[in-house]
Order: structure tokens, then C-alpha cells, then sequence
């Protein structure tokens, strides 16, 4: 009787994160819906930081590469002009991010 083939234990695989979500405090968004102007803030880590927008279709829209970024951000962004529909704004911190829908509505 021949022996069985002892199985050999399985490697490792490395563990594929992908997009782990960025802990971020007080986000504010608003007005949400928009016409164009709208607020952001929150606070985070005090690490490079880039916020991004980007349209439905996965276009950005809208960068900007906060390299000393000091942990809190409070800013007014512009869509007037773009194309009504739904904006994607993203968080980065490395590989962490946070995303929000933003609607932007047409002027009436």
C-alpha cells in the first residue's frame, strides 16, 4: 500500500486590501443638493491628503494635493458649469480614502 501524497501546507497569500475606508471626524457637505457652490470640511490625519472630484462617467472634475495638510479642511468648491448629475468626492490618505455623492442640480 503506497502512501498518500502528504499535501504541502499552503503558502501564505498576501492579504489585497483594497480601498480600506479613511477615518475622517465632523464631515460636512453642503448644500447637498448643489447649483454649483458647496462647502466641505472635516478633520483627519495630518498626512499628505488629496481630495478629488469626479463625474458619473469617472472623469475627474476637480483635484487638489494637500502635501501639508494640517488635519482639518474647510473649504468652498465649484461645479457651476458642469454637467447636472451625480459627483463622486474622494478623501485620500495613502491607500485609505472616503468617498460622498454630491447632486449637482440645474439652475432654474
Amino acid at each position: 500500500m503506497e502512501d498518500a501524497p502528504v499535501a504541502k501546507e499552503e503558502e501564505a497569500l498576501p492579504q489585497l486590501q483594497l480601498n480600506s475606508e479613511l477615518k475622517v471626524e465632523a464631515f460636512n457637505l453642503y448644500p447637498n443638493p448643489t447649483v454649483g457652490l458647496f462647502n466641505v470640511q472635516f478633520q483627519a490625519a495630518a498626512v499628505p491628503t488629496t481630495v478629488r472630484i469626479m463625474d458619473a462617467s469617472g472623469k475627474e472634475v476637480y483635484t487638489e494635493s494637500l502635501n501639508n495638510f494640517d488635519g482639518n479642511y474647510n473649504k468652498q468648491l465649484n461645479l457651476s458649469g458642469k454637467t447636472p448629475g451625480t459627483y463622486i468626492l474622494t478623501v485620500q490618505q495613502g491607500k485609505e480614502l472616503i468617498s460622498k455623492k454630491i447632486v449637482l442640480m440645474p439652475r432654474v
